[in-house]
């Protein structure tokens, strides 16, 4: 798809916009251009008593895949937003368009009502930018994408979220019937939890669980996992935290977590422990300085009902520095480390995990 194309799809997009949101009092249009320029020097993985493999290393300068154009619009007690991204993707080519964010809101006496896709509530991203800002996706920020949910906030700060169903519950593969086949599934996943402020701390905790039948066992997963985190501020100094805890993470999408092992008569939970810790410090009114580190750790069996040799766990940790050259734009010159560290394969094999250093800096524009 060419520019052309592109800002037409926008325009357009722009267009049905104000269409669907009909006499906004306020309207706000914004958009974030952003560029990677990295090396990234991988390091393969590989099992134990066999050669190490050299390393690669390869220099990337792409459009982010999450570039984006947007607009907020609210009108009295209704408000609403639509972001579309556009990006070329981890894997390159041509520009695509999806829609990051789609919601409408809702205020009245007790609360807030919101309808459509966004981020769910147990997200706490980092200030990681590697990998197209990835914020410590799979490693500690508890990450499960931009979902379909009805939320429901009251005033006080709890909050309950039913969610379009994720993982292997998700409505996907269809039979001749067009009816799903790999699982049953007859509930939303729900989020209860609470987000407040003490001083200079905000913090938020609370649980998320799904269910499904699965047809090839007709055993139900269950997923459930328990979360909390904050953030503090201290004059120029922030530090945050991100952790959670819970079964079969990867049935309902957790991007930190592994599915259950299942075979034709027996279901095998796994279980997941994700840390996130994160600290950034103002250097001057146009320069930062932000690190972290998050560890995810998943113990399980093997569908045959075998304890895995080792837990299955990773890292990644990063340092960068944002300067803001003017209003609205900004290098972020970055490092990565991401570890595999203990890779548990399909065949119960402890493989040494792959290892990724990633290395350049994030162009950014935002108007």
């Amino acid at each position: 798809m060419n520019f052309k194309k592109a800002a037409a799809i926008v325009a357009a997009a722009g267009a049905l916009t104000a269409l669907a949101i009909p006499a906004m009092a306020e309207t706000t249009l914004y958009g974030s251009a952003r560029l990677a320029t990295f090396w990234n020097t991988n390091q393969p993985g590989y099992a134990t008593g066999t050669a190490k493999p050299e390393t690669n290393t390869d220099f990337d300068l792409r459009q982010q895949s999450n570039s984006r154009f947007g607009a907020t619009a609210t009108n009295g007690d209704l408000g609403g937003k639509v972001e579309l991204g556009l990006g070329l993707g981890l894997g390159g080519g041509n520009t695509t368009v999806y829609t990051r964010l789609i919601y409408g809101t809702y205020k009245f006496n007790a609360g807030t009502l919101l309808v459509g896709q966004t981020y769910t509530p147990y997200w706490f991203l980092s200030d990681q930018v590697a990998f197209d800002d990835n914020v410590n996706n799979g490693y500690g920020s508890l990450y499960d994408g931009r979902q379909a949910q009805i939320k429901f906030t009251m005033n006080n700060g709890l909050y309950v979220a039913a969610i379009r169903p994720n993982g292997k519950a998700a409505p996907a593969g269809t039979d001749a019937m067009n009816t799903v086949s790999a699982s049953e599934t007859f509930f939303p996943k729900l989020s209860i939890g609470y987000d407040g402020k003490v001083g200079a701390f905000a913090f938020g905790g609370g649980v998320v669980g799904q269910t499904y039948k699965l047809m090839l066992n007709e055993k139900h997963i269950n997923s459930v996992m328990g979360y909390f985190h904050g953030k503090v501020q201290a004059g120029p100094a922030n530090i945050g935290f991100n952790l959670g805890a819970g079964q079969n993470l990867g049935d309902m999408g957790i991007a930190e977590g592994v599915a259950a092992a299942n075979s034709a008569t027996a279901t095998e939970e796994t279980f997941t422990v994700s840390a996130l810790v994160t600290a950034g410090f103002t250097l001057a009114p146009t320069m930062k300085l932000n690190a972290g580190i998050g560890y995810v750790t998943t113990d399980g069996k093997t569908a045959a009902g075998v304890d895995w040799k080792k837990a299955d766990n990773k890292l990644s940790a990063y340092v960068n520095l944002p300067i803001t050259l003017a209003k609205g734009f900004s290098i972020t010159p970055e490092f990565t480390y991401q570890d595999q560290l203990d890779d548990n394969s399909a065949t119960n094999t402890a493989l040494k995990g792959k290892k990724d250093y990633i290395y350049g800096a994030k162009w950014q524009f935002d108007f």
